[in-house]
């Protein structure tokens, strides 16, 4: 989303502005080992109302059962009906930050919504973009009118319908 941002704005002196408003903003930066039973331990969190992960969860987790832990050791973290948004690419197997390669756990549609179902959440929505420069902006111009913006390829917004 940066990356875009920053090619609508000709201005360096904008970009500044940003970055000094990202960093007046963020309180803290935490490891999250979503291995772990407890991701954040040791620090203690108030419960929240959103997460969001873009092929986070898929690089973490080498297989399906880590992947299925991982959604359990998160939900924990959610007030009763937070949001998960998770967006990545199915069956990806890997993807790149410039010259860096980044594997993932190949996802199909069908596995995913079995797993966030097994683990608890309620899918709100499931959206596909299709791949092309111009369909990949369409579709961050809609998701920032709501809110969420990301380059990947889909889009799932989950709910933990009742808490624990």
């Amino acid at each position: 989303m940066w990356q875009v941002e920053t090619k609508k704005e000709e201005s360096q002196d904008k970009w500044a502005e940003k970055e000094e408003r990202l960093r007046r903003t963020v309180r803290r930066v935490l490891k999250c080992d979503v291995g772990k039973e407890r991701p954040l331990e040791p620090a203690v969190l108030p419960l929240a109302d959103c997460l969001l992960s873009s092929l986070c969860l898929e690089s973490a987790c080498g297989t399906l059962e880590a992947f299925r832990d991982a959604l359990r050791h998160l939900r924990p973290l959610l007030r009763p009906r937070g949001h998960l948004v998770l967006t990545g690419s199915f069956d990806c197997t890997f993807y790149m930050v410039g010259d860096s390669r980044f594997t993932v756990l190949p996802l199909k549609e069908k596995v995913l919504r079995e797993v966030l179902q097994e683990s608890g959440f309620t899918i709100e929505r499931l959206e596909k973009a299709q791949r092309g420069p111009e369909t990949v902006l369409e579709k961050l111009s809609q998701m920032k009118e709501s809110g969420i913006a990301c380059e990947e390829q889909e889009f799932c917004s989950s709910r933990d319908p009742e808490g624990r």
